[in-house]
């Protein structure tokens, strides 16, 4: 059998950078493929305040993940993000939506996934709404959302 291959699409700016790089180091250490897809096929850019500790408490960085930080932007992978127009859901396992909180972690979703703008509005917003998102996203793809 072979190992799960992880979509983990980000916003192209502003995202959470411990809910991003904790999750990523445990696919892989596991040996899994991780994809990573932005609007533009940018390399993405976490929150600064997160990273520089301005944002003090359970919301900041600590040094955990600030170290899975490091290595999961060091990593081939996350160098080289594809654009969310060239996502192909059936080409994935599992997505891995991750979290944020300033307003640049909004990210139109389209149809890449199959969400409903309906539903979220003309933006989708990670952080409160990914497990909305989660959910929907598994329920029309058959997919696992993480």
């Amino acid at each position: 059998m072979s190992q799960p291959h992880i979509l983990i699409p980000l916003p192209d700016h502003e995202f959470d950078p411990t809910e991003t790089a904790t999750p990523w180091r445990v696919c892989a250490q596991r040996g899994w493929k991780t994809t990573f897809a932005t609007e533009n096929g940018a390399v993405a850019e976490a929150d600064p305040r997160l990273l520089l500790g301005f944002i003090r408490g359970p919301l900041g960085a600590g040094p955990t993940g600030l170290r899975d930080y490091r290595a999961m932007t060091r990593s081939a992978d996350y160098q080289q993000p594809i654009k969310f127009a060239d996502i192909n859901v059936d080409g994935y396992d599992a997505l891995l939506l991750a979290g944020g909180y300033a307003p640049g972690t909004c990210v139109p979703p389209g149809n890449r996934f199959g969400l409903s703008p309906r539903r979220y509005g003309t933006r989708a917003c990670r952080g409160f709404f990914a497990g909305a998102l989660a959910g929907e996203v598994q329920d029309r793809t058959r997919k696992m959302a993480l």
